[in-house]
């Protein structure tokens, strides 16, 4: 008997690791950082999930007309490679 209280027990300690992992991967997605170059020129933001939520270029470093389509570029561009990253993260 004390081999199944042990099991019940084993079982609900990877519950309750599975919901703080849960809470935790919730608290991450809510996060963002941001990285800049060109000394602020240029700054992306990316979520929790490897997602980028904003791009910034500023008007000097490229015309007006291209830069809309630079930042969605990017943005695409970035979030693709963050998703292959994960992936291959993950595999590992």
């Amino acid at each position: 008997m004390a081999s199944i209280g042990a099991m019940g027990n084993l079982l609900k300690q990877a519950q309750d690791m599975q919901a703080r992992m849960a809470k935790i991967q919730e608290e991450l997605a809510n996060k963002t950082v941001e990285g800049s170059a060109g000394g602020g020129m240029v700054q992306v933001t990316v979520n929790g999930q490897f997602n980028v939520t904003a791009v910034k270029i500023e008007a000097s470093v490229i015309n007006a007309a291209e830069r809309t389509c630079w930042k969605i570029s990017f943005s695409r561009r970035s979030t693709t490679a963050c998703a292959k990253r994960v992936t291959w993260c993950r595999r590992k």
